[in-house]
């Protein structure tokens, strides 16, 4: 499956970098972290409007 095909109805796969900090600490949380990682950002964006995030 290549970047950005659906996975399933509600997931698509995609290639995405994060920090070695943002990546070490959900790694060390074990299997599924990959999934923590997408909850957490599900909260964040209920929270916030990223188009106000200035980077």
């Amino acid at each position: 499956m290549s970047a950005n095909e659906s996975v399933d109805d509600n997931r698509i796969e995609l290639t995405i970098e994060y920090s070695d900090e943002v990546t070490e600490a959900f790694q060390a949380t074990g299997e599924g972290w990959e999934d923590r990682i997408n909850e957490v950002l599900k909260i964040w964006i209920r929270e916030h409007n990223p188009s106000e995030l200035k980077i």
